[in-house]
């Protein structure tokens, strides 16, 4: 009997894994901005069901904070996703704007990163308020799974800017998957 509990548990504890996610943050813009009314800039021609979910998730999180979208709002909201294979590195003009990933999978593991930007322009002079870009590296997730964490992220510092940084947090996935 004492075995067979021994072996349930260790058979529990093989059957999970973690794995660490780190959300890179980048917020900048005016220190105690006013919640204010908003007209939502609609995307180039590039709208997806993806996008419409993240242009959704924003503004529900925009209202929670006491914005407002409006046919005469003084702010342009504008929101951005993208997704690209992680081994790929962004550049323009020779400058780096997104590394590649040094995450070491399986070969079975394609890694994505996952981007989501939101920018708050004022209309009057075209002073930015507010912008905050939120990005993580997934293996097994899609990006609308992945999505309203990364809104949470990149709205987190509206009205308190703090710059770039990481938030790191454990997901418990099954081993076998």
């Amino acid at each position: 009997m004492k075995y067979a509990i021994l072996l349930a548990i260790a058979a529990l504890t093989l059957a999970s894994c973690s794995t660490k996610i780190d959300t890179r943050v980048m917020s900048s813009g005016a220190q105690n901005a006013a919640a204010a009314r908003y007209i939502l800039v609609p995307p180039a021609q590039l709208a997806s069901p993806a996008y419409d979910q993240a242009g959704a998730l924003v503004t529900q999180k925009l209202s929670a904070m006491g914005y407002e979208a409006a046919q005469d709002g003084s702010l342009y909201l504008e929101v951005g996703i993208a997704s690209r294979p992680a081994s790929l590195a962004l550049k323009e003009a020779g400058k780096l704007l997104g590394p590649a990933s040094t995450k070491r999978g399986s070969s079975r593991c394609k890694w994505n990163e996952y981007r989501l930007t939101v920018a708050l322009t004022r209309i009057a002079d075209g002073a930015e308020i507010y912008r905050g870009a939120a990005g993580e590296y997934h293996c097994k997730e899609n990006i609308e799974t992945v999505l309203p964490l990364l809104v949470d992220a990149a709205l987190a510092d509206l009205g308190n800017p703090k710059g770039e940084y990481v938030n790191s947090r454990w997901v418990k996935r099954p081993l076998f998957q």
